[in-house]
């Protein structure tokens, strides 16, 4: 039996942990966390950190695994050192930091000629201060490198705003460089694709609902994206260059780009599957590819079915409530009984307190929603907004 090494073992991987297992793998899995739920039902459980590459290489060569499966971005340059030194397929360590590095990221982009926002690479305030006069507003800031979430991302429509935002980049830059580039007026959209053999697979492509806030978290991702079949084939010629560029030859990738009235431009890219039930869950719904199992089977050198076998539709529902403090959740298990739910989950408890939304971790709660096309999924997604309530006491009120 072959193995797989999966980086991540928290609430969201448990399924990716589970469809590597019926893929009839043997499943070696690392997180940091010892009571992480994928821990348990893994076959080689270990309780390390996964951005730690030289213990992830050591628990990799002592299981002799197959194939190394990073599911979040903290675990892409430890998989690649994996792969490098095991010489398994994979991401090289060069691939890896292109795709950790925002900056890179967009630097191999422009060497490459690929369509992207005008940027500029920064580390200290001055710098973004020079930045900022020589890009017009309004303005995108991001740390180059944060272990993705939106974590530090936001947008600057003035120069009043400059000071707050670099302060919120730089307290998630690891490296400490912020990237500062213009901010594109225009949809957003995500594309799910796998790598094999250096021929990119584009299985599923959603356009997001943002929240006017300055941080940019989205709250709700549709499928298949609203858009022309002109403006979806130029947007899967920009995925894929986007992949082939920073030299993804096996596995998977999330790419996230903004169309407008120019045509597509690329945020950026995960070499690993989409967060939260993206990889596991959705792009299945939405195309017929189970896409954790095809990636293990592309990792490992097993034939992979990587053919899209349907479209149909889908919605990621992701709670924003308003601030204030949780005094209770009503319609949970109403909403988790409507037609089509897939998933759904609370993330937060009653007593806590709901302030700005400042990246992804800090959304309230999920509902995976399908349909036999993308209004269906869109009005059972509605339905499970309308359901589920959060009775919210303002801070103050609470606090006296």
């Amino acid at each position: 039996m072959k193995s797989l090494l999966l980086l991540g073992a928290g609430i969201y991987y448990v399924r990716a942990i589970e469809e590597v297992k019926a893929a009839g793998y043997r499943t070696v899995v690392v997180d940091r966390d010892p009571g992480a739920p994928g821990l348990a039902i893994a076959d080689a459980p270990h309780a390390i950190d996964l951005s730690d590459p030289d213990a992830v290489l050591t628990v990799a060569a002592s299981e002799h695994v197959d194939a190394v499966l990073p599911l979040n971005d903290f675990g892409v340059r430890s998989a690649a050192r994996v792969a490098d030194a095991l010489g398994l397929r994979g991401l090289t360590p060069r691939t890896a930091e292109l795709a950790c590095d925002k900056g890179l990221m967009r630097e191999r982009w422009r060497l490459d000629g690929l369509s992207q926002p005008c940027f500029r690479v920064t580390t200290t305030h001055a710098d973004v201060l020079r930045a900022a006069l020589e890009l017009a507003m309004p303005l995108v800031l991001k740390p180059a490198d944060s272990g993705g979430g939106g974590r530090g991302v936001s947008v600057v429509r003035d120069s009043s705003e400059l000071d707050w935002a670099f302060k919120f980049a730089a307290a998630h830059a690891r490296n400490g460089r912020i990237v500062v580039e213009e901010f594109l007026d225009g949809t957003e959209m995500t594309i799910e694709a796998i790598a094999a053999g250096g021929e990119v697979h584009i299985l599923a492509v959603s356009d997001k609902l943002k929240p006017p806030l300055r941080t940019r978290v989205a709250s709700r991702l549709m499928y298949p994206a609203a858009a022309g079949p002109e403006t979806i084939a130029a947007v899967h010629e920009l995925a894929r260059a986007a992949i082939v560029s920073l030299g993804i030859t096996d596995g998977p990738a999330h790419v996230e780009l903004i169309v407008t009235g120019d045509g597509p431009s690329l945020v950026e890219l995960g070499a690993r599957g989409g967060g939260g039930h993206v990889f596991s869950t959705i792009v299945e719904a939405v195309s017929g590819v189970q896409m954790v199992r095809e990636s293990a089977r592309v990792l490992v050198g097993d034939p992979a079915q990587l053919t899209v076998r349907h479209a149909r539709g889908c919605v990621y529902e992701l709670f924003v409530p308003r601030s204030g403090v949780i005094r209770e959740i009503r319609g949970v298990e109403q909403a988790r009984a409507l037609p089509g739910v897939l998933a759904l989950g609370i993330t937060r408890k009653r007593g806590e307190v709901l302030g700005e939304l400042t990246d992804s971790l800090q959304r309230s709660g999920f509902a995976v929603t399908t349909g036999r096309d993308r209004e269906e999924a869109i009005r059972r997604a509605d339905a499970v907004a309308n359901t589920i309530e959060f009775v919210l006491a303002p801070v103050e009120v609470a606090h006296a």
